[in-house]
Protein backbone atom coordinates (compact mmCIF):
# COMPACT_ATOMS: atom_id res chain seq x y z
CA UNK A 1 0.00 0.00 0.00
CA UNK A 2 1.02 3.78 -0.71
CA UNK A 3 0.00 6.85 0.45
CA UNK A 4 -1.76 8.90 -2.95
CA UNK A 5 0.33 10.62 -5.40
CA UNK A 6 3.41 8.27 -4.55
CA UNK A 7 4.51 5.19 -6.20
CA UNK A 8 6.51 2.71 -5.45
CA UNK A 9 10.29 3.43 -7.58
CA UNK A 10 12.19 -0.43 -7.87
CA UNK A 11 15.62 1.17 -6.95
CA UNK A 12 18.80 -0.93 -8.77
CA UNK A 13 19.84 -1.98 -5.92
CA UNK A 14 18.45 -5.60 -5.53
CA UNK A 15 14.85 -5.45 -3.19
CA UNK A 16 15.11 -1.77 -2.37
CA UNK A 17 12.06 -0.14 -2.77
CA UNK A 18 11.61 3.84 -2.41
CA UNK A 19 8.09 5.69 -2.34
CA UNK A 20 8.62 8.58 -4.55
CA UNK A 21 6.72 11.31 -6.16
CA UNK A 22 4.75 9.72 -9.07
CA UNK A 23 4.44 12.99 -11.06
CA UNK A 24 8.25 13.69 -10.76
CA UNK A 25 8.91 9.70 -11.66
CA UNK A 26 6.98 10.22 -14.26
CA UNK A 27 8.73 12.81 -15.58
CA UNK A 28 12.14 12.14 -14.90
CA UNK A 29 11.73 8.12 -15.84
CA UNK A 30 15.68 8.79 -17.07
CA UNK A 31 17.07 9.99 -13.71
CA UNK A 32 15.83 7.35 -12.01
CA UNK A 33 16.50 4.55 -14.76
CA UNK A 34 19.58 5.76 -16.53
CA UNK A 35 20.16 2.41 -17.78
CA UNK A 36 16.57 2.44 -19.51
CA UNK A 37 15.19 -0.62 -17.76
CA UNK A 38 13.97 -0.41 -13.87
CA UNK A 39 14.85 -2.10 -11.43
CA UNK A 40 12.31 -4.96 -10.83
CA UNK A 41 13.28 -5.49 -14.76
CA UNK A 42 16.53 -6.04 -13.51
CA UNK A 43 15.59 -8.46 -10.68
CA UNK A 44 13.70 -10.35 -12.25
CA UNK A 45 16.25 -10.71 -15.42
CA UNK A 46 19.21 -11.55 -12.71
CA UNK A 47 16.72 -13.98 -10.30
CA UNK A 48 17.17 -11.23 -7.68
CA UNK A 49 14.25 -11.01 -6.21
CA UNK A 50 14.43 -12.87 -2.84
CA UNK A 51 12.50 -10.80 -0.33
CA UNK A 52 11.41 -7.18 0.19
CA UNK A 53 12.52 -4.93 3.17
CA UNK A 54 9.66 -3.06 2.97
CA UNK A 55 10.66 -0.96 5.79
CA UNK A 56 13.85 0.47 4.32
Amino acid sequence: MKPPGLTWHHHEDVNRLVLVDHIDHADNHGLYHPTGKGGRDMWAEENLVVGVNWLG
